[in-house]
């Protein structure tokens, strides 16, 4: 009889051959997705490292170039206003800088280094006066190290400073305000801030403005000229808040205060107060008018008090040409710009920028109605410099201003890249 071996291919060993086959292809499977994992671990790790080595590039270069720009503004003022001077105080400064501690800075030739000045802040208008200097650098590179992998060879660090003069009057700004349109803001009319045509959030240079408004009412958003108007709430009347009552108000518009500057995106207080008397009495100083409890040794008044009517445009031209007599300034007072809401009362408004207004008349109280009137004075025109920043609200009128202070402004033109 005989015997019947089994196959070798039988169903128990088809099943092992399968199990087999199996299992290595899930270990390439596995491989793969290893090898998948590594390189975004790789990655992520790599922008990490180099972002970090961006930033502390980025810091060492904007302290650099921030030294740079307050010590050419210090030349400007030394050598009154020579420009070749201050640019090769700003370029010395840098490499000074950049050779302490910060060696990575080295390879920015002191020529990279751009410094330009304006005689203007806002709006910057390149070579129009030595006033401000900004100080920048975008040729500066450094090579990637891991995330090359992913094809970035290099990161681009620029940076910027803007630095210039603050005189001590400018620590006290006249306590209104006027509502303004935010030119980056959703509902914002898109001809309300172009600068090209002389209109600066929501006014145009040589047009009168309502700086305070009584307790008539609100005006709104002016469906004609799209002026922004003095808005801001029931029991609101665009006085800031300098202090405990009225006096403190009077006395701020006066230049008795020692208020603080405002700057863009500062927040200020609103006191919801109409204080009709007070205001009038001290507005009225800088016509020469010490009716009120204010006195010629309290506040100065303007040598030129010529009043313009609400009618006509431009009358700062009639003004500065000191028709019928000389000017001192007087007139002439720094304006916060908030952006407002319809909320009344004491509240917070957001600071949008400080612009220069001429008072054009006293003004006339009737019980509670008393607005102030003001005509926008065009930012690039030099007086404007004075004006915002020797703040001649205080009642030292003599345009000496005091000590020079230099400080860094926040950079209007280039952003971080």
């Amino acid at each position: 009889m005989s015997v019947v071996k089994p196959s070798s291919r039988s169903p128990v060993n088809r099943r092992s051959t399968r199990h087999a086959m199996c299992k290595h292809k899930q270990r390439g499977a596995v491989m793969a997705f290893t090898a998948i994992g590594l390189l975004a671990l790789l990655a992520v790790t790599g922008l990490a490292l180099d972002m970090g080595d961006v930033y502390i590039n980025k810091t060492r270069l904007q302290n650099a170039l921030d030294a740079a720009a307050l010590s050419a503004a210090k030349e400007l003022v030394l050598s009154d206003g020579d420009t070749a001077a201050a640019t090769a105080a700003a370029r010395a400064t840098f490499s000074l800088n950049k050779d302490e501690g910060n060696e990575d800075l080295a390879v920015i030739a002191n020529t990279d280094v751009d410094v330009e000045f304006s005689a203007t802040l806002y709006p910057w208008v390149p070579n129009s006066g030595a006033v401000f200097v900004r100080t920048s650098v975008t040729s500066f590179s450094r090579e990637s190290v891991l995330i090359s992998v992913l094809g970035i060879d290099e990161k681009q660090v620029i940076a910027s400073a803007t630095a210039g003069p603050e005189q001590a009057g400018c620590s006290r700004p006249f306590p209104l305000m006027v509502c303004g349109f935010d030119p980056l803001g959703p509902d914002t009319p898109p001809d309300a801030h172009d600068p090209s045509a002389g209109k600066y959030y929501g006014y145009e240079v040589g047009e009168q403005v309502v700086l305070k408004r009584d307790s008539s009412g609100c005006d709104e958003v002016d469906p004609v000229t799209g002026d922004p108007g003095t808005c801001n709430g029931p029991g609101n009347f665009n006085v800031l808040d300098v202090g405990s009552g009225a006096d403190a108000v009077r006395d701020a518009i006066c230049g008795k205060g020692t208020l603080a500057c405002v700057a863009e995106g500062d927040i200020v207080e609103t006191n919801p107060g109409n204080m009709a008397g007070p205001i009038a009495q001290s507005v009225n100083t800088r016509f020469n008018d010490f009716s009120g409890p204010l006195k010629p040794g309290d506040c100065a008044a303007d040598t030129n008090t010529t009043e313009y009517p609400e009618t006509g445009f431009n009358h700062f031209s009639l003004y500065k040409a000191g028709e019928p007599g000389t000017y001192n300034k007087r007139r002439l007072v720094p304006i916060t710009v908030g952006e407002c809401t319809d909320a009344g009362g004491h509240k917070d408004v957001s600071v949008l920028d400080t612009m220069c207004f001429l008072l054009t008349r006293k003004v006339i109280q009737a019980g509670n109605l008393n607005e102030v009137y003001g005509e926008f004075v065009d930012p690039t025109d030099p007086i404007v410099g004075t004006c915002l920043t020797t703040g001649q609200s205080s009642p030292d009128s003599t345009g000496s201003g005091g000590p020079v202070i230099l400080v860094l402004y926040k950079d209007q033109v280039m952003t971080d890249g």
